[in-house]
């Protein structure tokens, strides 16, 4: 983002007088979709409770708001270059879709594509805020309401999504030492017998 707040000298107040429509007519929908998504997945009878805290509704959630932030900037990115503008609009549609994916099948691998994809896209945003735009395509740009809004949701993604990595790991060793025992117990019964 060109950083709006340090550019013009504007305020919030200022932003959301000029984009409030834009950042509703954009971010309602996507909301209101991952809030129905998300209670179909906790709600859902045939359902493995995985989850049942609702981490993974919320790591959609986060996917999803970040992707409309940054789907709010595309013209502005195409302003500066086609190539800024191309990749904001690839990262909407990466965010929006890998908030459907998880909540339709979330799995080890698609927790951890997601988890080093965020990183990503969270190391890039920082190196652009600290060094440069990289391949030239711009100087170094100052942070902004909307770039710390989506690099904030995309930290979140990531501690969401450590969460969830590690309760499934806890679950598959839960799963396994409980195998464990009832092939033990089952084999000692049957020792027992004879």
């Amino acid at each position: 983002m060109s950083g709006f707040l340090a550019q013009d000298g504007g305020t919030t107040s200022e932003f959301l007088a000029d984009h409030g429509a834009h950042v509703l007519v954009l971010g309602g929908p996507v909301v209101v979709l991952a809030g129905l998504f998300a209670m179909l997945e906790l709600t859902r009878p045939d359902r493995p409770r995985r989850g049942a805290d609702g981490s993974i509704s919320w790591l959609a959630l986060t996917w999803a708001a970040a992707g409309t932030l940054h789907l709010a900037v595309i013209a502005e990115h195409f302003e500066e270059s086609a190539l800024l503008g191309s990749f904001f609009v690839l990262l909407s549609l990466a965010q929006y879709g890998y908030a459907f994916a998880v909540i339709l099948r979330s799995s080890r691998r698609l927790l951890l594509l997601g988890l080093v994809a965020n990183m990503s896209v969270v190391l890039l945003w920082a190196w652009t805020r600290a060094v440069s735009v990289p391949f030239g395509l711009g100087p170094r740009e100052p942070a902004g309401v909307l770039d710390l809004a989506a690099t904030g949701l995309e930290l979140g993604a990531v501690v969401l999504t450590w969460i969830a990595l590690r309760r499934s790991s806890l679950l598959a060793a839960g799963a396994e030492s409980g195998r464990e025992a009832l092939t033990s117990e089952v084999a000692g019964t049957a020792s027992y017998r004879t």
